[in-house]
């Protein structure tokens, strides 16, 4: 049960992470590339993105069936990542090798993609200047705040605890610390939801009022080009036309 449950937690963990990714990205192309979008965003391919991440999730999670491990302590059974099947070394590196892992995979390429993209489509509607952008910028600012204050401690805590492989100094910090930072990295699960509904209506509101003033302009741009013309047919069909000149002969 405890390789079982670390899997699943493992899983679970790098699947949300990436979800959330790959539906901030969604987001960017559907509302800034209306048209390509309509040719990539289809539903075989919708289904092969999902199957993508939830197959990246398993295979880096998968450390997690081999080196988890159970001892006695103090009377109970505790669940740990046992490291040392051979010598120290190799214990070490297989250590950061998998912290280095969960960092990129599950924190820094997935913040960075979030951010750029949301910062990006804040940019794109903010070039209206009919758009009011005050509740939409602070949801933006809510979500990249959230994804970063639930997940990093967990993340740094992560990077803390290569250094019990030479001291024990944090021991105590690490071992009050971490499950507080698990349940917090796992509480942005709970939270995502809200803020994505609250971002959906507000996107598709700015930017329909957004296309809507577009489209204003153009129709009146048009509009003041053809009366410009009308106008100036008329003058020419209205302009009094030259004497005639006969000419006779005495």
């Amino acid at each position: 049960m405890c390789k079982l449950n670390s899997f699943v937690l493992m899983v679970n963990m790098y699947a949300s992470v990436l979800f959330l990714t790959v539906l901030s990205l969604d987001r960017y192309i559907s509302l800034v590339h209306l048209t390509g979008s309509q040719r990539l965003r289809t539903v075989r391919r919708a289904w092969g993105v999902c199957g993508g991440v939830w197959g990246i999730a398993v295979a880096i999670s998968f450390p997690s069936l081999i080196f988890r491990d159970t001892v006695q302590l103090h009377g109970r059974v505790v669940c740990f990542n046992n490291f040392y099947n051979q010598d120290t070394h190799t214990g070490v590196v297989r250590h950061v090798a998998m912290v280095t892992v969960r960092t990129l995979v599950g924190f820094l390429l997935p913040f960075s993609a979030i951010t750029v993209s949301s910062v990006l489509l804040a940019i794109r509607v903010r070039r209206s200047d009919s758009v009011r952008l005050s509740s939409f910028s602070r949801t933006i600012s809510g979500l990249i705040l959230a994804f970063f204050l639930c997940w990093a401690p967990f993340h740094i805590f992560s990077v803390m605890e290569l250094t019990i492989h030479s001291t024990r100094w944090l021991h105590v910090v690490l071992q009050t610390g971490f499950p507080l930072a698990t349940s917090l990295a796992f509480f942005n699960s709970c939270v995502n939801p809200l803020l994505y509904v609250l971002l959906g209506k507000k996107v598709r509101r700015l930017l329909k009022r957004s296309c809507l003033e577009i489209t204003k302009s153009s129709l009146r741009e048009i509009s003041q080009s053809l009366s410009g013309t009308e106008s100036l047919s008329g003058l020419v069909s209205c302009a009094p036309e030259e004497p005639a000149i006969v000419l006779t002969t005495m």
